[in-house]
């Protein structure tokens, strides 16, 4: 399974078509990627539902990402995680299998980071993860789990 974090297109997999570690990437490789998977699913060997989405219906790149899965012939799982929220195992899960801290995903902009003082370098990955949790917008956004 493979994780792509689309802000910064960061993918994981095992998935030999991908390769077996983190790689940083740009987003037409997101394009690449949804075809490899789009493929599989042709050929039956994956279901849509593999595909989940971690969205926010109001954010452009989130929008641009769930068009380019669905034209890439994939009918994703969408979870607007604002509404569903985080649990921090999951957030855990997420991080660890991409390789990346809490800091490393925490939006900012528009959220109220600053106000809670998540980017004060000495405010800790679980301090920004339990906060995630009780503000689901502090995670920046989208994130897809691919095959």
């Amino acid at each position: 399974m493979s994780f792509t974090w689309t802000s910064q297109v960061v993918h994981w997999s095992q998935n030999p078509l991908v390769g077996p570690a983190p790689v940083r990437a740009e987003n037409h490789q997101l394009s690449n990627h949804l075809d490899e998977a789009a493929a599989l699913n042709r050929q039956g060997d994956m279901s849509d539902a593999t595909v989940t989405i971690f969205h926010n219906p109001a954010c452009g790149t989130s929008r641009n990402t769930l068009a380019a899965i669905r034209a890439a012939g994939i009918e994703p799982t969408v979870v607007e995680y604002l509404k569903a929220g985080w649990t921090k195992p999951q957030l855990k899960d997420l991080l660890g299998k991409l390789g990346l801290s809490a800091r490393d995903v925490l939006r900012v902009r528009g959220t109220p980071a600053e106000e809670l003082k998540l980017t004060d370098r000495k405010t800790t990955d679980e301090e920004i993860l339990d906060a995630m949790v009780g503000h689901p917008i502090l995670v920046e956004r989208p994130i897809v789990i691919t095959p």
